[in-house]
């Protein structure tokens, strides 16, 4: 394996952000120029609806350069996180590769554990609850059957709700732990990226039996495009 290999979380891709967009479409021009394959790990779009969204012009510009892009042969990951979980729901928009919550992959000869990061927050009960139940085949069901612009409506209602819940919580509770980061490396990998916590941090995880695991947290977006690239000569954070 040569070349490097781009990794980003948390762009929060939203129509009241045309902005956002028309960086994150020069994004994928660059990750198409440069690197060999790009992982997106969840929050890529700041809600999602189900199907019926690609229907809609919320994203158009930005699916149409992912889409653009998979025809071309380029690799294109995509992780669904807590907004978007409902595009991991029949075919992934774009026809980008679905990838499941802890997903294992080999870089450059590394053993890679990737993750949305909303797992690890196991402090956050409330939280881990409303996951099982929003990710039930009942709310899926609802979500599939549910006209476009009335899911869109339910989805931005649920989207003030967890914003006001958030607003009531300790942000410890709400950021990754021990126990979780812990769990994410006991399948044996050398390496955990994730995302979700909105911030930048590298550090070693030691793991016991003379291991020592390393952790990097990818920051959400701005408008200076953050990512983690990976080459043979192991992970930097990089900004286009």
């Amino acid at each position: 394996m040569t070349g490097e290999v781009w990794i980003a979380s948390d762009l929060h891709l939203d129509p009241s952000r045309p902005d956002r967009t028309r960086a994150f479409v020069r994004f994928v021009a660059l990750a198409r120029a440069r690197a060999i394959g790009l992982y997106l790990l969840g929050d890529l779009f700041n809600y999602w609806i189900g199907p019926a969204h690609a229907r809609l012009p919320d994203h158009r510009e930005a699916l149409d350069a992912l889409a653009s892009a998979v025809r071309a042969g380029f690799p294109v990951a995509f992780l669904p996180g807590n907004r978007d979980f409902l595009a991991g729901m029949g075919r992934p928009p774009a026809g980008m590769r679905l990838l499941p919550d802890r997903a294992s992959v080999r870089l450059f000869g590394r053993s890679v554990l990737l993750m949305h990061g909303d797992l690890l927050c196991t402090d956050d009960r409330r939280y881990q609850r409303w996951r099982r139940v929003a990710r039930s085949p009942l709310l899926r069901g609802l979500a599939r059957a549910l006209p476009a612009r009335a899911a869109r409506a339910l989805a931005e209602r649920m989207r003030a709700k967890s914003q006001m819940e958030i607003a009531r919580k300790l942000p410890a509770s709400m950021d990754l732990t021990a126990r979780g980061i812990q769990s994410a490396f006991s399948c044996g990998a050398d390496v955990v990226v994730c995302g979700h916590v909105h911030r930048q941090e590298a550090r070693d995880v030691p793991l016991g039996g003379g291991r020592t695991g390393r952790l990097y947290v990818l920051p959400s977006w701005e408008g200076d495009a953050p990512y983690l690239r990976v080459t043979e000569g192991g992970f930097e954070y990089a900004r286009t």
